[in-house]
This record gives C-alpha cells, sequence and structure tokens, in this order.
C-alpha cells in the first residue's frame, strides 16, 4: 500500500460534499493551508467529537490562515443528517466506498482491540459527557484515521497515518501546522 509523505504531491481528486461534486483543489485554492483529516464514519462518537472540538476551535485555525476538509467514509445522506444536528463550519467529503482511504494508503486495524485505545477511550467519555451518541455504523469499522496538510497546489506538508481510532492531531495541532 502507498503511504504519501511530507514534498509528495496529492493527488487531484474528485470529491462529493454536499454541496455537489467538485475537485479536491478547488476546495483547498481557497486557503494558504488546509488540513484534510480522514475520519472514520458519520456515526462515530470519537469522529463526531473531534469534529465537535475542531469546530470550537475553527476560529484560530481560521487565524492560523489554514481550513479543514473531513472526509467520512459515509453516504452523503448521513453527512447531510449530521449536518443538520450540527452546524459545521468546515466542508465534509462523502468517500462511502473508501477510495480516497485505499488509494492514500490508510489501512485498517486489524482488529477491534487494536482499534481502541487509552486515547480512544478518554475521547469517548468525552464524546458521552458531552451527549454524543453512536450513530449507524457505515464502511469499515476498523477503519484508521489520517491527516495531511496541503499547500494549494496539493503538495504535502504534513502526513501522519494514525495507530487506532483516536489518533488524529488536535485542534491546537491543527493551527500550529496552519502556520508553521
Amino acid at each position: 500500500m502507498i503511504k504519501y509523505h511530507p514534498d509528495d504531491q496529492m493527488p487531484n481528486f474528485s470529491v462529493l460534499t454536499c454541496a455537489g461534486q467538485t475537485t479536491l483543489s478547488s476546495l483547498v485554492s481557497c486557503s494558504r493551508r488546509t488540513a484534510l483529516l480522514l475520519l472514520r464514519y458519520a456515526g462515530c462518537r470519537i469522529c463526531q467529537y473531534d469534529m465537535l472540538q475542531i469546530s470550537h476551535a475553527y476560529e484560530n485555525i481560521l487565524k492560523s490562515g489554514g481550513q479543514v476538509l473531513i472526509v467520512l467514509q459515509s453516504s452523503l445522506s448521513s453527512i447531510q443528517s449530521l449536518q443538520a444536528r450540527q452546524q459545521y463550519p468546515f466542508t465534509i467529503i462523502s468517500d462511502e466506498r473508501g477510495f480516497l482511504y485505499r488509494t492514500l494508503g490508510v489501512e485498517s486495524a486489524l482488529s477491534v482491540e487494536e482499534l481502541v485505545s487509552p486515547v480512544g477511550q478518554d475521547k469517548l467519555e468525552q464524546a458521552v459527557a458531552c451527549g454524543i451518541v453512536h450513530g449507524t455504523y457505515e464502511g469499515n469499522e476498523l477503519q484508521l484515521p489520517a491527516a495531511f496538510v496541503l499547500t494549494p497546489n496539493l503538495k504535502i506538508l504534513f502526513a501522519h497515518y494514525g495507530s487506532n481510532a483516536a489518533d488524529t492531531p488536535s485542534p491546537l495541532e491543527l493551527a500550529a501546522l496552519m502556520r508553521a
């Protein structure tokens, strides 16, 4: 499986958002830097918690000159339902069939035990405390996350492949990556 690294060129994928079909380059061109986060799926409590935390810190990300795009292995209708409950300040990309995950070399855990970690358990407890409920399972339940920071011309500045479900950069780390 091919993995992408800093200084590699991200492919210019055709992507589906609630606004319709577009290209990755058209979504990143309006920002100095873009964080592309491949999370799991719309019903995942940890993913919903991560998106909520990013939403709360989004002003700092914007002030740092960046933006965030989230990829979920969820149907467009699931994403629309999620956005009807919580307005997110970032674009969410539907990758229901997992094409972007496979193409970018984002692996799956070998087991549920590998997917869960102490950090994941902590995020899960925080999600429950925030009232986040688990939704419908979609895509690959063992999917691991990944994070990339891109320039407007799709050059990769930062690449991180998660080792468990909660292994994503924090909003504070994302803002720092936008300034770097």
